[in-house]
């Protein structure tokens, strides 16, 4: 397990209160695991009555990320992406459910940016198909660059608005917008991958939802059923109307250039 706040990992004890690195406490949920095991009613219904007793106060919420000012730049930004990809119950059990816009925001629009951007560079310079063809003059490739965080923040705020709405709409709402919104700045971690020309994307999009399904799931205490529902809903709906605006597209071009 991971110290949400220095990112180090350590081995997961009922004797062990504090991080044997940075010396933080540890989030309560890595003391009842241990006997709730991979049971997740148990442990979503201890959880829950703790929160009743005892208040949000009973918890830990911390964000190596939000910790930037402690652990610096690089250390923050790389112990939220590992934990985030590949521990994310853990992540998404610590991460705080407020505190500001700002920093999970922030995290969203580096690391888009980054793996984008970098995506592209690599695929031109190597001549991948498609991206080497699609090559823009250097004046154009500025503009998308600076263009590019404004296109990641749009993004994820329509994303964070979607599943919201979706989470309303099968009743898994247990917390505010802005908790929503932190589950899609810091599920966006995948977008890392984009630096890896032409399937970077595809591993990302499908990463990302599954991060997005936990973290709901998680955050909002539901079953993994009813996040997935809630996310897979509107996925599933916008590529429906894709696909059938495209057929309907496709159909009228075919029918209007035909001979009379």
């Amino acid at each position: 397990m991971f110290c949400p706040r220095c990112g180090r990992e350590y081995d997961p004890d009922e004797n062990t209160r504090f991080c044997p690195s940075c010396g933080s406490p540890l989030p309560i949920e890595s003391f009842s695991d241990q006997k709730s095991g991979s049971d997740e009613a148990a442990r979503r219904d201890s959880y829950d009555s703790r929160e009743r007793n005892l208040g949000e106060d009973a918890f830990i919420y911390s964000c190596p990320w939000e910790n930037i000012e402690e652990l610096g730049f690089l250390q923050a930004i790389g112990a939220t992406l590992r934990q985030s990809m590949l521990a994310p119950v853990r992540f998404f059990t610590s991460m705080p459910r407020t505190g500001g816009w700002l920093h999970p925001l922030l995290y969203a629009i580096i690391i888009g940016t980054m793996g984008n951007l970098a995506g592209y560079v690599l695929g031109a310079l190597f001549e991948i198909p498609l991206i080497s063809q699609s090559k823009m003059s250097p004046g154009m490739t500025l503009f998308v660059g600076m263009l590019m965080p404004l296109l990641v923040w749009f993004g994820v705020m329509l994303w964070a608005v979607i599943l919201h709405g979706s989470i309303i709409l099968f009743g898994a709402k247990k917390k505010p917008f802005e908790a929503t919104l932190r589950i899609a700045s810091y599920a966006s971690s995948p977008d890392i991958l984009n630096v890896i020309p032409t399937i970077g994307w595809a591993i990302a999009a499908v990463w990302k939802l599954v991060l997005v399904i936990i973290g709901i799931r998680e955050v909002h205490r539901v079953s993994t059923g009813r996040a997935a529902l809630a996310v897979l809903f509107p996925v599933l709906l916008i590529w429906g109307l894709f696909f059938a605006v495209f057929f309907i597209v496709m159909a009228t071009m075919a029918f209007t250039s035909r001979p009379l």
